[in-house]
C-alpha cells in the first residue's frame, strides 16, 4: 500500500518516523535522472543505525532534506548522509498492518531517493551507541582512568539531546 505524505504534513509525519525506526538499519537508493532520461546515475548504500530525516528551511520554506545516521563522534552524534535539495514530493509504502518499509522523496529535478527501512529489530537500540560515544568522550579526556561513568552519562546525555532535535 502507497500513499502520499503532503508537503504541509511532512514535519509531523518525518517526527513520527524517526521516533519509530531510530538506531534501525536503512538502505538508501539514490537514482538521478539525466536528460529527462531515466537511465542515470544509480548509487546504493546501507547504514547501520539511522537517526532521522530532518527538514532544512530557508525563510519559512523548506529547501532540503537530510538522512542523518549517528556516530561515535562526540561533537556530531548525528552525522548528515544524504541531503535532497529541493524536495517535492514523498511517498510511503505501509505493509498491510501499517508499517513503513520505504519512502521515495522526488526533488525538483526529478530525481528519486529511496529509503528503504529494514524489518523491525528489537536489538535496535542506542546502547552500542553509548558504548563507542562514552569511549570517546574517555580518549578525548586523555584516557584517564576512574571516570567510566561520568563519561557513560555524559555520552547518554548527548544522545538523548540529539534525538530530542530530530524528534522534535
Amino acid at each position: 500500500m502507497s500513499e502520499e505524505i503532503k508537503r504541509n504534513r511532512w514535519r509531523p509525519f518525518l517526527r513520527q518516523l524517526n521516533k519509530a525506526n531510530k538506531y534501525h538499519p536503512i538502505t538508501i537508493t539514490y537514482e538521478a535522472v539525466q536528460n529527462n532520461d531515466s537511465h542515470g546515475l544509480t548509487r546504493q548504500f546501507t547504514i547501520d543505525q539511522f537517526m532521522g530525516i530532518t527538514l532544512q528551511k530557508d525563510k519559512g520554506r523548506i529547501n532540503a532534506l537530510e538522512i542523518a545516521h549517528a556516530t561515535p563522534d562526540p561533537e556530531k552524534i548525528a552525522q548528515p548522509i544524504a541531503i535532497i535539495d529541493d524536495p517535492t514530493r514523498m511517498l510511503v509504502k505501509k505493509t498491510k498492518h501499517g508499517t513503513i518499509t520505504q519512502i521515495t522523496i522526488a526533488d525538483k529535478a526529478g530525481n528519486r531517493t529511496n529509503i528503504k527501512f529494514s524489518a523491525v529489530n528489537e536489538n535496535a537500540n542506542s546502547t552500542q551507541l553509548v558504548e563507542k560515544l562514552a569511549y570517546a568522550i574517555f580518549q578525548r579526556r586523555g584516557s584517564e582512568p576512574g571516570h567510566h561513568t561520568d563519561d557513560w552519562l555524559e555520552a547518554e546525555q548527548k544522545i538523548r539531546q540529539i534525538e530530542a532535535e530530530i524528534v522534535n
